[in-house]
């Protein structure tokens, strides 16, 4: 419902599965801080990616 109720004003978010649930890859209970890390990484890189979105919040 957040979701939703923000993209209706405009504005963007990202959502995703822990690692090992949906249809993401990894074991979340064997997850250090460097996996979760490259995680969020992916993730911003995945944003940026986005043509649609302002980027100038990822600097």
């Amino acid at each position: 419902m957040l979701a939703d109720a923000l993209a209706r004003e405009g504005i963007a978010s990202f959502r995703m599965d822990d690692r090992g649930i949906g249809e993401t890859t990894g074991d979340f209970e064997h997850s250090t801080i460097e996996d979760f890390v490259q995680d969020l990484e992916a993730a911003k890189s995945f944003i940026k990616s986005q043509d649609k979105i302002d980027h100038s919040f990822l600097e």
